[in-house]
């Protein structure tokens, strides 16, 4: 495996605790789990949640795993400290030690407190995860809402409107949906509610509910703006009916109900609903508390609880991956007509996007993850939701498919390019590199973002076994990577890791010489163009702020080093916007390099633990060519630089990309 920047969230990490819980808990958690993904109330849901108790013993496992898993995460300390204008003040060493040092009610309120810590970062590259109460499979312990919004711009003002949410049950699951099972518990037809002008919700102006939530429970994004997008319905595919509307973190709504204020389509009178939070249970079936938590809460072993509770270690147990066996459909939510008014008519027809024509204009090619339609007789639209993570093909596979693309819009001289990164989920890095120098051919010093690493004991451990061993896949061996200056691969172990001081939140902390990706390979089977370019005038890149990860550095290149012009949809009004988020590195947990590199038993290891826990971090920064290693640098996470256009969400292009695409294609002009 080289190196790749992906979103995949989960090596988990794994030793033992065992659970027994009281009698009177187990019918609480039997009651729901007797029929595996049904919608249940919140109150139902929440008691089985919670008649997990918390112990001390699962406290510190945890807790150990995580302090010695955070040396590792780059911005450990600029996350203390810094004011730019993505000002952070987040101690998370210190915020263990107050986790560890305080007794909850319940394990799920443990475990919401380690998530908040880590979502005040927002850093989407740097997440704790507890798969007792999360998405391990088929969206269990989602909760919806039955009235998803999406806010539509008037002037400096947003309006807000409910979303055709008929989209059935989200999961990949044979149970009935969510609306019928929400119409058959409430009596409430949430369809009719369609097209609703919302006003008020739990009697607050809706702005001020969904900033508060963006602000506080979505670590996606530093941009304040992006985190909005996310919150709300805007059709787009990670998050199709909006975060606020479909939870799905380990925190789950702090209350059983919500009281929307909402005047329905065509009506003049408002009307408040109070309707409840709706829960998915897991897909297994489960008789009790306990049960649960040995199905869901803990990796299955051999080994005796008794050697689990001694500590004996089981160190194949330490590498096993965690694999999402079901996920969210990807759905677009597109406006039928529209009549020129500040409200949306026919309003947000649920529809399930295929490269097929779906978005009212014809598509030209598939690609992995991707499409290029046709806009008008000059303009292409490129859209990408992640970079292929594993683009290493020895037969160049995927760079045919793109290649095969890009001679279709030579062949029909479309001049021009809208690449729309919406919810671009970053991934592999050498395929972003490859795409980029495809589009626009650049020296190594022009292509590459340097990178560098947080020094620790155990990653100079890591890199000596990596050589010891000839591990020439690793991540540890200096193989993987590249000189800044020259592209050239690193032959030698005394060109990697190298180490410069930086002092960063009143820190000093050492850290790797730059270096940067070795993908050499991946370009050959992608050379650009000989007779074919686009000038940078001629490109608009799109999005909704949330081009995440490799992505990010895609913008950032086209941006600084191309000139590209950026674009970015909705957001707060009026308030400038990046057009990209979470630019930071690389997305890794250690614990499978730990394994394969036989550190195990290593003192500076994190503690192996049984519990079905993730934790990602940033293990890479990532600079611009124009930023060399000195005092004061600041890596690109913490180096805001805003979009050239907004274009905000309007009755006439809410949920409708082919009329966004044409506004974005306008600039080009």
């Amino acid at each position: 495996m080289k190196i790749s920047l992906a979103l995949t969230l989960a090596i988990a990490t794994l030793f033992g605790t065992s659970f027994s819980a009281p009698a009177t808990t187990m019918d609480v958690c039997g009651s729901v789990g007797n029929v595996p993904e049904t919608w249940v109330t919140w109150k139902r849901a929440m008691a089985c949640i919670r008649s997990i108790p918390f112990n001390t013993k699962s406290r510190d496992e945890v807790l150990n795993h995580i302090e010695k898993t955070l040396p590792f995460y780059v911005f450990l300390d600029q996350a203390r400290n810094y004011t730019g204008r993505y000002p952070s003040q987040v101690d998370l060493l210190a915020g263990i030690q107050r986790i560890r040092k305080t007794t909850y009610p319940d394990d799920y309120s443990f475990n919401v407190d380690i998530e908040n810590l880590f979502t005040s970062l927002n850093d989407g590259h740097t997440i704790f995860l507890n798969y007792c109460y999360t998405s391990s499979r088929k969206g269990q312990w989602d909760f919806r809402a039955p009235f998803p919004i999406s806010p539509i711009s008037v002037g400096d003002k947003l309006k807000w409107y409910v979303v055709n949410a008929d989209i059935g049950d989200l999961a990949t699951s044979s149970s009935e949906t969510y609306l019928e099972s929400f119409k058959a518990q409430t009596g409430i037809n949430a369809t009719r509610y369609a097209g609703a002008e919302v006003t008020a919700i739990n009697g607050l102006p809706v702005l001020e509910v969904v900033k508060k939530f963006a602000d506080t429970q979505i670590g996606v994004s530093r941009d304040p703006s992006t985190r909005f997008n996310i919150a709300v319905a805007t059709g787009r595919t990670q998050y199709p009916l909006g975060a606020f509307s479909y939870r799905q973190s380990i925190r789950k709504p702090d209350s059983a109900t919500l009281s929307y204020t909402l005047i329905p389509a065509g009506e003049t009178k408002a009307k408040t609903l109070t309707v409840p939070w709706m829960a998915l249970t897991p897909s297994g079936s489960f008789a009790s508390a306990a049960e649960y938590y040995k199905s869901n809460c803990v990796y299955s072993t051999s080994a005796s609880v008794a050697a689990v509770t001694e500590k004996q270690r089981t160190p194949v147990l330490r590498a096993r991956e965690f694999e999402q066996d079901g996920g969210l459909e990807k759905w677009a939510l597109v406006n039928a007509t529209v009549k020129g008014t500040t409200a949306p008519a026919g309003v947000l027809k649920p529809q399930n996007p295929s490269c097929s024509g779906d978005f009212e204009v014809p598509t030209l090619a598939w690609v992995p993850w991707g499409c290029f339609y046709k806009l008008d007789k000059k303009t292409a639209v490129f859209t990408l939701s992640e970079f292929q993570r594993t683009p290493h093909s020895k037969d160049g596979a995927w760079q045919k498919q793109f290649k095969s693309a890009f001679q279709i819009l030579e062949q029909q001289n479309l001049t021009k390019l809208v690449v729309d990164f919406s919810d671009n989920h970053g991934g592999s890095i050498a395929f972003a590199y490859a795409l980029l120098n495809y589009l626009f051919p650049a020296q190594p010093p022009h292509l590459y973002f340097t990178t560098d690493i947080r020094l620790h004991p155990l990653a100079l451990k890591l890199t000596a076994a990596a050589v010891q061993q000839n591990n020439t896949d690793s991540f540890w061996h200096y193989s993987s990577w590249a000189d800044p200056t020259t592209g050239a691969p690193f032959t030698n172990p005394n060109q990697f890791p190298g180490h410069i001081t930086y002092t960063r939140g009143g820190v000093a902390t050492q850290y790797t010489a730059r270096f940067i990706d070795n993908v050499a390979n991946d370009f050959a089977l992608l050379p650009p163009s000989t007779n074919f370019h686009y000038a940078p005038s001629d490109v608009l890149f799109l999005s909704n702020g949330n081009s995440f990860s490799a992505g990010a550095l895609v913008a950032r290149h086209l941006q600084d080093v191309v000139g590209v012009k950026t674009a970015v949809l909705g957001g707060y009004p009026d308030q400038p916007q990046a057009a990209w988020t979470t630019i930071g590195g690389q997305v890794y947990t250690i614990d499978s390099d730990i394994t394969d590199l036989g550190l195990d038993n290593d003192p500076d290891a994190p503690p192996a633990t049984n519990l079905r826990i993730s934790v990602t971090f940033a293990i890479r920064e990532a600079y611009g060519n124009d930023q060399p290693a000195k005092k004061g640098v600041v890596p690109l996470e913490f180096s805001w630089k805003a979009a050239d256009y907004k274009i905000p969400f309007t009755a006439e292009n809410v949920l409708r990309p082919a009329v966004y695409w044409k506004q974005a294609a306008a600039l080009l002009a």
